[in-house]
């Protein structure tokens, strides 16, 4: 055996073996780098926000963030069903190009491109007492609605009206931009506003986001919230065709990307979201 020749191939191998090592070191060290000696940016972005008259009364995420991307669709509303959900199927229904209208009675429904769902009530009904969030969800369960990825994010009384604004959850995440809206009055529902999200499939990369302290410079010029105070931040998942350039009408788009995001919550009730792609 040529012991100088296997000498030579060993050596060889192991070269190789400490180029690869040290290829996925310098990795792993870059996917970190944006979360190492962030002291200083943070403490200047917390001067910064001063400043822009934005305060801060919440902690600013420190963890490494990476998620999967989605594949969505906006969901779909069959017009037999809703009619069916609603009215038992005894509803008039009107199609004219991208709009159906249904109605009876005093309750008239419309919807845009099969996706933008539209409610409202006229009748003049018995006072049922408060507006609450568990009578907005029982107006969704008896119409075949499944409320279990729903979350409520916002309630805003205006005079005798309370809209309660739901967002769709996926993996304990919400998935932005994507609502159902139920305005009550006298413990009635009088109207409903909903473009819903359809998780069709996980991405098969992860991809990192940027820190969230990075994210929050994006807030300084933002002249509406000034004076205004962030309370909360969380990592969302984000699909906007209009901002991803796709469509000008969100309810047009046939299906997209959800990325992983930063999402503010202003405690005037505005919200942000904060992506880097």
């Amino acid at each position: 055996m040529d012991w100088t020749k296997t000498k030579k191939q060993i050596i060889i191998i192991l070269l190789i073996l400490n180029l690869a090592l040290l290829g996925l070191y310098q990795k792993k060290q870059a996917d970190l780098s944006p979360y190492q000696n962030s002291d200083q940016t943070i403490s200047q972005l917390k001067i910064r926000l001063d400043q822009a008259n934005i305060k801060l009364q919440t902690e600013i995420p420190s963890q490494q963030v990476k998620e999967k991307p989605l594949l969505v669709k906006y969901q779909e509303e069959k017009a037999d069903q809703v009619n069916q959900n609603y009215f038992q199927g005894q509803g008039q229904v009107q199609i004219t190009d991208n709009i159906t209208k249904i109605s009876k009675d005093q309750e008239e429904i419309t919807i845009i491109n099969n996706r933008r769902f539209l409610y409202e009530n006229y009748a003049q009904g018995i006072d049922q007492g408060t507006n609450t969030e568990e009578k907005a969800l029982k107006f969704l369960l008896d119409r075949g609605y499944d409320t279990t990825d729903m979350e409520l994010i916002k309630v805003d009384n205006q005079g005798p009206t309370t809209t309660f604004e739901f967002a769709k959850i996926y993996k304990d995440k919400i998935l932005e931009t994507s609502y159902t809206r139920l305005s009550l009055e006298e413990g009635r529902v009088i109207t409903m506003d909903r473009l819903w999200i359809q998780v069709i499939e996980e991405e098969g990369e992860k991809i990192q986001i940027e820190p969230a302290y990075k994210a929050l410079f994006a807030l300084l010029d933002q002249e509406d919230l000034k004076g205004d105070t962030i309370e909360k931040i969380q990592v969302c998942y984000y699909f906007n065709p209009e901002e991803q350039g796709l469509l000008a009408d969100n309810t047009k788009a046939e299906q997209g990307r959800a990325i992983p995001a930063w999402r503010v919550e202003m405690k005037s009730g505005k919200t942000r979201v904060l992506d880097n792609f």
